[in-house]
């Protein structure tokens, strides 16, 4: 039989799909040789084997065949080599061997598939269902024997019994005679048989949030830093939208924004004067500015120290310490505008620092939990130790500077002794990670804000938890004590929140702009 190059091509994929079904299919019956009738079973394993392996083959070799002949037949031009052929090309009995193995593999796997030549057993499963002599699952029933035929020997036993009427319609049999007894009622159908009945359900939705206040003036991102004036009367909050604004207390308003950097602002605080302020910022840079008009005044520009994290700045304005993304810290004199000393002081970028009251010490942590005390005068290391688990965010030294007090990612806030490094307290209750920490004015209370979404107030002497504060929608990332027993906080919903220090409802809500 002569075919072209592209018939036999399809003939040979065709064969090749017949020959693996065929042995699939001989697959299937062999792992259920128990079942098998050994009769026409043997025979249908034996004719889908011999087809699925002369399908398999030949259409191997019709397929090398073809990879060995050259694509175009031109019978008018002369060829050389292994690519010679005749004038007249040979005939080939592989085509219509292929044929026919196909054929025949093609009525065996529909016998296989029908039953049509199965007499006992029952049918083989495809792989999709469940094998034979798998164990049934437990939810599962086993399908019901089908009743046994009687025989003579149990018929000649018993009575004689009215023939079944044929299955067309039922028919209700007669009631029995007195004085037998009456047969037993029909035993229910099992209860794992039955449907699960499926009580109604109620579905109660939680309750939709109360709206969130905006205000157009308002930060357009999360607040990360809040600072009291002098006066108790106004306050600065810095944002990730790279702006600084100025809030009145009194009237529970936006005064102006006074300023921005070219990145997310992350430090903003008062000099003692009240009227210039210090900025820094994820830019690299730290910028003294006039608090009326924002105007620089000075700019330090430590770009090579990566973004500035976090500053602190005495209370007499006289020194300040910086911690930068590289894990360098830098000692400042303000009043000469000049950096003191630039330490490499840790591995990993610098979490936080503080400054003690006269302006002699400072603090640093890194975002591994080392914990550095320096001395910013001479710029020297005074001592080190391993303060937390986690990342040190917040801290503040106690007025007298002998103790400080830190949070981490740890979700502990510590407090330490400075001269030994001792451990002499732990406020527990946060959830997650204590991102921010301030000390009261008389220095008996600790705030802190969390990624938890809440601020707590801590009594210091005694670690107790005081009053707890719930509102934001969101991590709590900046926190200050405010005047006349007030607390204010600002977070990642972009709301700054007045409290009273004796717990919620808060007094005011300083709104965000919309989103």
């Amino acid at each position: 039989m002569l075919l072209g190059r592209l018939p036999q091509g399809i003939l040979a994929i065709v064969a090749a799909a017949i020959g693996i079904w065929c042995l699939r299919a001989v697959y299937l019956l062999l792992g259920t040789s128990s079942a098998l009738s050994w009769t026409s079973d043997t025979a249908l394993v034996a004719v889908l084997a011999a087809s699925g392996l002369v399908c398999l083959f030949g259409a191997a070799l019709m397929l090398l065949r073809l990879a060995d002949r050259p694509r175009v037949d031109v019978q008018n031009t002369q060829q050389f080599g292994r690519f010679a052929v005749d004038s007249k090309p040979s005939r080939s009995l592989l085509v219509p061997l292929l044929a026919v193995a196909g054929v025949v593999g093609v009525v065996a796997l529909g016998a296989h598939q029908f039953g049509l030549l199965r007499t006992t057993g029952q049918p083989v499963k495809d792989s999709g269902q469940q094998a034979a002599g798998e164990p049934v699952p437990s939810g599962a029933q086993a399908p019901p024997a089908a009743p046994a035929t009687p025989s003579a020997s149990t018929e000649e036993k018993t009575s004689p019994a009215p023939a079944a009427p044929a299955p067309v319609e039922p028919t209700v049999a007669p009631p029995a005679p007195q004085e037998t007894a009456a047969a037993p009622p029909a035993a229910a159908p099992p209860v794992e048989n039955a449907p699960p009945t499926v009580p109604p359900v109620t579905t109660v939705p939680m309750p939709k949030p109360d709206p969130m206040p905006t205000q157009a003036e308002g930060h357009r991102d999360a607040v990360v830093w809040l600072s009291l004036a002098a006066d108790g009367n106004s306050f600065l909050s810095a944002s990730t939208d790279k702006t600084i604004k100025l809030w009145s207390i009194p009237d529970r308003k936006l005064v102006r924004t006074v300023a921005s950097h070219p990145d997310m602002v992350r430090s903003a605080i008062f000099l003692p004067d009240g009227k210039r302020i210090v900025t820094a910022g994820d830019d690299g840079e730290i910028v003294v500015r006039n608090l009326a008009d924002g105007a620089p005044l000075h700019v330090f520009s430590v770009k090579d120290h990566g973004g500035v994290n976090k500053i602190a700045i005495s209370p007499d304005g006289r020194r300040m310490v910086s911690g930068h993304e590289a894990g360098t810290v830098l000692f400042w004199d303000l009043e000469k505008l000049v950096p003191l000393h630039v330490e490499r002081a840790h591995g990993w970028s610098v979490a936080g620092v503080a400054i003690s009251d006269d302006g002699s010490r400072a603090l640093s942590g890194s975002i591994d939990g080392d914990l550095k005390l320096w001395d910013v005068n001479e710029g020297t290391l005074l001592r080190y130790w391993g303060g937390h688990e986690r990342g040190t965010y917040g801290m503040a030294f106690t007025h007298d500077g002998k103790f400080a007090v830190t949070g981490s990612g740890d979700r502990t806030i510590k407090l330490w002794e400075l001269q030994s490094g001792r451990l002499v307290r732990q406020f527990d209750g946060h959830s997650q990670t204590v991102y921010t920490i301030a000390l009261s004015q008389d220095g008996t209370r600790i705030l802190s804000g969390s990624l938890d979404g809440t601020a707590r107030l801590w009594d210091l002497e005694n670690g107790t938890e005081i009053a707890q504060y719930v509102g934001h929608r969101g991590p709590v990332y900046s926190v200050a004590f405010g005047p006349e027993g007030t607390v204010l906080t600002g977070g990642y919903d972009r709301s700054i929140r007045i409290w009273r220090e004796a717990g919620p409802p808060a007094v005011a809500v300083l709104a965000g702009a919309p989103q």
